[in-house]
């Protein structure tokens, strides 16, 4: 005789626990942060919005590093400016020696109608080369040799009648013998006043 099977207990075959994820399926998982840089608790790029220009992301490194932020567009300092009027006025120098050297070698007495004409040659070259520099570049070529720059009061470039009261300014400068140079200390020049423009740095 064959042995009898047990019963089989109702329910075995249906009290498994099924997972719900289906082979082959994975569950989403949110990707992990990059940890911070370890030893000092802080993260390796700067907290600064992907908007803010590259001016702003400098400001804040040097922050982070303990140096003060560089001004851009400021006030520089009355050294630079009184050494491109300098130079400015060496160039002048250099031109009225020229043509009193060039007059010399012709023979050609310095009378007193030559001595007009030779400071209206060196008045014609001062205009040309102070207005045409400064209306369309903002600057002599000594200013932007030390990274100056002439613009109005608003930060737009100078307008012709603005560079002309400028040369002006710097004709009564060299005929005061440099005295109203002085005025540089308190943050506007003579020529500063009479065109309302300003000297930043480039």
């Amino acid at each position: 005789m064959s042995r009898a099977r047990p019963p089989l207990e109702q329910g075995s075959l249906f009290d498994l626990e099924l997972d719900d994820a289906r082979p082959g399926e994975q569950e989403e998982t949110e990707p992990e942060r990059p940890a911070a840089a370890a030893g000092g608790g802080e993260a390796s790029t700067l907290d600064v919005p992907l908007d803010r220009p590259a001016a702003a992301v400098a400001e804040v490194a040097d922050e982070r590093h303990g140096r003060p932020a560089a001004p851009a567009g400021g006030p520089p300092e009355p050294g630079p400016r009184l050494l491109a009027g300098a130079l400015d006025a060496a160039l002048h120098v250099v031109l009225a020696g020229a043509v009193l050297g060039i007059l010399a070698w012709m023979r050609v007495p310095l009378e007193p109608r030559t001595t007009i004409s030779v400071v209206l040659v060196v008045l014609l070259f001062s205009f040309l080369y102070t207005v045409i520099s400064l209306a369309f570049w903002g600057a002599t070529p000594a200013m932007a040799a030390l990274d100056l720059r002439a613009e109005a009061t608003g930060g737009e470039p100078l307008e012709f009648g603005q560079a002309a009261r400028r040369w002006a300014a710097g004709i009564v400068t060299c005929a005061a013998a440099g005295l109203p140079a002085l005025l540089v200390l308190s943050g506007r020049s003579l020529g500063d006043r009479w065109s309302g423009s300003a000297i930043v740095q480039a």
